[in-house]
């Protein structure tokens, strides 16, 4: 009877052990995802609207900046939009999402894939990185409001 006190003890106290162990190691998964964000500028020069040519662009500084807490985006828009902006300044793709999905994966070929899921935006859904391991980089751009496009351009 003592003898198998002493093991459901004995058992008890592991299973709390473990139970520890596994939360630390959920906390400490959670916080290197958090963090794993990496911090990069695109720099676009070229747009590919998805019916039309590649256009180079030229006179403007179109980036989107990513940083751990925000990401900010100002890149130009040419393709079938379904909806307009009330104010046509408002034109383009422009916003500051400070609550966003990030996932990223490594191909054999050396590319890096970054997708970024903006989650305070109602019309960007998606933006899509390709990064070569030179530098040069393309971006796909998934609207709710308008076709998709695409960029070429470079990492900083």
């Amino acid at each position: 009877m003592k003898s198998r006190r002493a093991i459901t003890l004995i058992l008890l106290l592991m299973l709390n052990a473990f139970a520890g162990t596994a939360q630390n190691i959920t906390d400490k998964k959670l916080a290197g995802e958090r963090t794993a964000v990496r911090t990069f500028t695109f720099r676009a020069t070229y747009i590919q609207p998805m019916s039309g040519t590649q256009t180079y662009l030229s006179g403007v500084d179109y980036t989107v900046d990513v940083t751990a807490d925000s990401v900010v985006c100002y890149l130009p828009y040419r393709g079938v939009a379904y909806t307009a902006p009330m104010d046509l300044r408002e034109g383009g793709i422009k916003f500051t999402s400070r609550d966003f999905s990030y996932s990223t994966s490594k191909r054999r070929n050396g590319r890096e894939e970054i997708t970024i899921e903006p989650k305070d935006n109602q019309n960007v859904r998606r933006l899509s990185f390709s990064i070569a391991p030179g530098g040069s980089a393309f971006l796909s751009v998934t609207l709710s409001r308008a076709q998709p496009v695409s960029f070429s351009g470079e990492i900083e």
